[in-house]
């Protein structure tokens, strides 16, 4: 959304408001106006953010909304874009987002229960959706009835410092990125660092990302990554420490169940840094490509990373076309593509 805003600000006339949910109180908007739905005396539930989306939407009177995220805030946007006449624009953000039971799958919750249901109409009444992957905009055709809608690749900056081709194989960073959460299957991650234990190269496994919200499986998790001698847990880091992190990786690591077209593979692609992913491989990105592996199952998670550490050569050939690869369908260019369809007349 960052990368979006600065595009956006380089067009005359156009009028920038930013509506989330939460906000840091550090945080501050720049060349924008911005508006929290939950201030920092409360933690209304999603149901009542979603009422104060639409009253939030009826002051601003906005020509365009662009929205992002699958939930009960797809529906009210698209609610008040029929209602006003003003254009919507939906763009999807997970593959979650077009499965309305995974989306709703704590329907005890009313919270989730709202979600699935003003998703489902926000789905229905949106005329302009923004798929990430042929995958779902394969999905919104046969499941969703919709017109055939052309994706947009998530896009990143160019980094092109060449020296990111020669890498020092004295240490091997494995890199982890994703908040901890059940989905994102870290214990895949730490069972792979526990496999390397011991291994001749001096390899070494990080974790970068928000703690849980479960405390007392987070400890757990804190506890378990403290007795393995090559693991680490680094916390959650700002955008710039990540790139870091990811610039000096060996090899970037997704464990998750399921995702849209995560940001962290961009970001390694741009950075020469070959991913391997043991179930996430939106539209076949990591088939024949050369630029990272799609593991499938655990065992192979392991295999593939020791071919890769064992050949260095191969490494630096595989994270040379992720640069290519990332530089041909993840540029910064895709952000264009969607304020076109925004600035419509």
């Amino acid at each position: 959304m960052k990368l979006l805003i600065e595009r956006l600000q380089n067009i005359k006339k156009v009028e920038i408001y930013l509506i989330v949910e939460n906000v840091s109180t550090k945080y501050q908007a720049a060349g924008y106006t911005l508006f929290a739905l939950n201030n920092t005396s409360s933690n209304s539930s999603r149901f009542y953010n979603s009422i104060k989306l639409f009253f939030q939407l009826y002051k601003i009177h906005p020509d365009v909304i662009y929205q992002r995220v699958g939930c009960s805030f797809t529906g009210i946007s698209a609610l008040y874009a029929r209602i006003s006449g003003c254009r919507f624009i939906w763009n999807i953000a997970h593959d979650n987002d077009l499965d309305l039971l995974k989306n709703g799958d704590q329907s005890h919750n009313r919270k989730y229960w709202w979600d699935r249901v003003m998703l489902a109409m926000g789905i229905h009444l949106a005329r302009i959706i923004i798929p990430q992957s042929k995958e779902q905009a394969e999905i919104l055709t046969r499941n969703y009835h919709k017109p055939k809608m052309e994706p947009v690749r998530n896009f990143h900056p160019d980094y092109p410092d060449k020296k990111q081709f020669l890498y020092d194989f004295k240490s091997l960073k494995i890199l982890w990125i994703a908040n901890i959460r059940p989905e994102k299957n870290p214990d895949a991650f730490i069972k792979l660092a526990e496999t390397f234990v011991g291994f001749p190269q001096n390899i070494e496994f990080l974790m970068i990302g928000h703690p849980s919200s479960d405390i007392t499986w987070q400890k757990d998790l804190e506890a378990r990554i403290k007795t393995i001698n090559n693991l680490k847990y680094l916390g959650p880091k700002d955008i710039e420490e990540v790139n870091r992190y990811i610039k000096d990786a060996y090899a970037l690591v997704n464990t998750s169940l399921s995702e849209g077209f995560p940001n962290t593979f961009v970001q390694a692609w741009m950075r020469s840094v070959p991913v391997i992913s043991l179930n996430v491989n939106p539209d076949g990105a990591l088939d024949g490509q050369g630029i990272g592996f799609h593991a499938h199952n655990n065992m192979t998670l392991v295999q593939v990373l020791k071919y890769l550490v064992q050949n260095p050569i191969e490494r630096i050939k595989m994270g040379a076309r992720a640069y290519q690869y990332a530089q041909k369908y993840h540029s910064i260019h895709n952000a264009d593509l969607i304020i076109k369809k925004i600035l419509l007349p």
